[in-house]
């Protein structure tokens, strides 16, 4: 089989961001399929570039983003992405199934040409309630923009022969719009728990020097994007009360990500001068391993809104993986994971006060209790959301479209 994946902002482990493309595109090659991936790439020096990423062809479109780009800019980039994908997607021989991955909502789009010209099956992966989400948030205020954007969205769920959600959130959700269940899978990001299995202690001596400060310090590492929907103000705000209510040197938070809001957090961090806290930047994954393995729990934040409690975040299956307790301030269904696996806490969404408070409760819980949560994070992740069971739910999902189109063309 010859699968087509379309993802605008394709990943390996080498690289900044989210792998789940990348791992179930390997898995793929690595069992004989053939796999073409179409993803975008920053200032790249010509207009299409071909490369194999360990098996996997993968056809980079020049197409500039960036999580500092004004919303207007970002929309051009998404139709700059659907268009010359569009195009070179014409060119790819011999498809039997096409893999649309979004966010944005844009990468449906060459995927319903293809599909409806050459009569390929699709299917449309959602990793974000898109246009929900930027709705919600008050990003998108144009109700003209608006009702296209629904239109669209319930089009490709439509088309889509099957429609892959993340969460049982967006699961939900897409059923609100009047979409048969029945096409609907549900794949969460999953936990890849072998990348995980390093030695702690000599990280601890040699990843980066650390003050006698930091190597005292309870270690909260928090991974992903810094910005509007991640609400890392309510982070600063929680560093400020540890400091200079609670006891300053007992705690240090680590940042490890980029996005818009960091130069705003960076100068708030600095008119209080803070000292708990520190903004590591982007990093490839294989580093960013490393820092959730030395930390003592995970950080797992958004702003309060109810829609943001349908995500799948890759950083909660990263702590999972790495045997880390998890502070979370998010509703929905993580936070009846942690709770009823009791593998950390979760407050109120946007109270300062109170993740200080479960950062500072964890900070002084009993080493072995800690320990304990930890153990039942991994356990968790083996169990239900390994890296190999999605993939495996993932490859069925290809094999039901593939072999239903081809026992209608036979009959």
């Amino acid at each position: 089989m010859k699968i087509l994946y379309i993802h605008q902002y394709f990943k390996t482990l080498a690289e900044a961001g989210g792998t789940r493309s990348y791992e179930f595109s390997k898995y793929l090659v690595d069992k004989g399929y053939k796999v073409v991936l179409i993803s975008g790439k920053n200032n790249q020096k010509r207009l299409i570039e071909k490369n194999n990423v360990d098996g996997i062809e993968v056809i980079y479109i020049k197409n500039n983003y960036s999580n500092y780009m004004p919303f207007k800019r970002r929309i051009i980039s998404f139709l700059e992405f659907a268009f010359w994908s569009l195009i070179v997607s014409f060119f790819v021989k011999d498809i039997d199934v096409i893999y649309s991955t979004s966010t944005p909502l844009t990468v449906a789009i060459p995927a319903l040409f293809l599909s409806y010209v050459k009569k390929i099956p699709f299917i449309f992966e959602v990793r974000d309630l898109w246009p929900d989400v930027p709705i919600e948030l008050g990003i998108i205020k144009n109700k003209i923009i608006i009702k296209i954007l629904l239109w669209f969205e319930k089009l490709v769920y439509k088309r889509a022969a099957k429609i892959v959600v993340l969460s049982p959130g967006m699961r939900d959700g897409i059923i609100k719009k009047g979409i048969n269940p029945d096409k609907i899978v549900l794949i969460p990001n999953s936990s890849d728990i072998h990348r995980f299995m390093i030695d702690k202690k000599e990280d601890i001596i040699n990843l980066f020097d650390r003050s006698e400060t930091l190597k005292e310090a309870f270690l909260v590492v928090y991974i992903g994007a810094v910005a509007f929907a991640n609400d890392l103000r309510t982070v600063i705000e929680a560093c400020k009360i540890l400091q200079y209510e609670f006891e300053p040197n007992r705690v240090m938070v680590l940042i490890i990500g980029d996005g818009k809001e960091r130069p705003l957090l960076e100068k708030l961090k600095n008119e209080y001068k803070l000292t708990n806290v520190l903004f590591l930047g982007e990093m490839p994954k294989k580093d960013v391993i490393k820092f959730i393995s030395i930390a003592h729990c995970g950080l797992l934040v958004f702003r309060n809104n109810h829609i943001l409690e349908t995500n799948s975040p890759n950083k909660f299956f990263d702590y999972l993986a790495a045997g880390k307790p998890i502070i979370s301030n998010v509703g929905g269904w993580t936070k009846e994971i942690i709770e009823n696996y009791n593998i950390g806490k979760v407050v109120e969404g946007g109270n300062p006060k109170a993740l200080a408070e479960a950062i500072l409760s964890m900070s002084k819980m009993d080493l072995k209790e800690l320990e304990n949560m930890g153990i039942r994070a991994r356990e968790l992740a083996e169990k239900e959301f390994s890296r190999l069971k999605m993939a495996q739910i993932f490859e069925k999902v290809l094999n039901e479209v593939y072999f239903n189109i081809y026992e209608k063309t036979i009959r």
